[in-house]
């Protein structure tokens, strides 16, 4: 029996091809459209009334070569963008920049959020 606090559908899915005779029982379970940029590229984003899904994503992207080029995995593992964080850290499909401890253009750069303990 495994018991996460918290697990992604789609990791769910390869341990249970892997191990199938586990039973996987997480606290709360995170879905690919829990991404901050889910959904069709001309859709609104979120509450934004004004700004597109591909419009906030290009600024975003625009956001990584100006402060952090060499980062990667700028919007998290397998690019999902889970706005997550925890007291202890955010989880790696969280987007790097929650939790950038410096930024090489931005001497006044501060973190959000500790990086994955």
């Amino acid at each position: 029996m495994y018991c996460p606090l918290i697990a992604y559908e789609h990791g769910v899915t390869r341990i249970k091809e892997t191990y199938p005779k586990l039973n996987i029982i997480p606290s709360e379970c995170i879905y690919e459209s829990d991404s901050l940029f889910f959904g069709s590229e001309d859709q609104l984003f979120k509450n934004d009334p004004i700004n597109t899904i591909l419009e906030v994503k290009t600024f975003f992207e625009g956001m990584h070569e100006k402060y952090a080029p060499k980062i990667s995995c700028w919007f998290g593992r397998e690019g999902l963008a889970l706005p997550l964080a925890f007291e202890w850290g955010c989880p790696n499909h969280a987007p790097s920049m929650l939790y950038m401890d410096v930024s090489p253009k931005m001497a006044k750069w501060n973190k959000l959020f500790n990086k994955r303990s």
